[in-house]
């Protein structure tokens, strides 16, 4: 099964204290599946100093499909929201190089046509260092628990990432 997507998001930060986003995706399957989601989150910084931020976020999903006798995950209708707070921490910082860690916790509910709602939650660990302007280093850590089907799963998740800039 293939399928092709179409994604657009816009994002509006008045200053790099708070942000809102909203995006909309549309995915067209060879079987003749189609989803659409449309998504918004916001970011307002509750405590801003040098070294440290902390952040409120939160986000809410809408998700609609055609079809959910589909061999893959298609519900007909699908909400989540979320709320937590994300914690960013400066470990060093000398001219361009700099380290930083983020901790960040976040718990909602998510409901799904035809099953009972359930409630979500993600722990994540953030560990971004800038080596100069043009190189960034990063790894990330995430354990979280969501509601599938009526099922309860867990799912963890690392990341290694490289920014560089030419």
């Amino acid at each position: 099964i293939d399928a092709d997507r179409a994604f657009a998001s816009a994002r509006f930060a008045p200053s790099e204290l708070a942000s809102v986003s909203l995006s909309l995706s549309q995915m067209d399957y060879s079987d003749g599946n189609s989803m659409q989601i449309l998504s918004a989150d916001a970011r307002h910084r509750i405590f801003n100093r040098p070294r440290s931020k902390l952040e409120a976020i939160g986000g809410i999903g809408l998700g609609r499909a055609d079809s959910s006798t589909v061999p893959y995950f298609s519900p007909t209708r699908d909400t989540t929201a979320e709320a937590g707070i994300e914690h960013q921490y400066r470990l060093f910082r000398r001219y361009e190089r700099e380290l930083n860690q983020t901790v960040g916790v976040t718990t909602g509910r998510y409901w799904q046509a035809g099953f009972d709602p359930g409630s979500t939650w993600s722990v994540r660990y953030r560990l971004e260092g800038s080596l100069s302007e043009r190189l960034a280093l990063g790894i990330e850590a995430e354990r979280s628990g969501q509601v599938y089907d009526g099922e309860r799963e867990h799912s963890t998740t690392a990341l290694v990432t490289v920014s560089a800039r030419f």
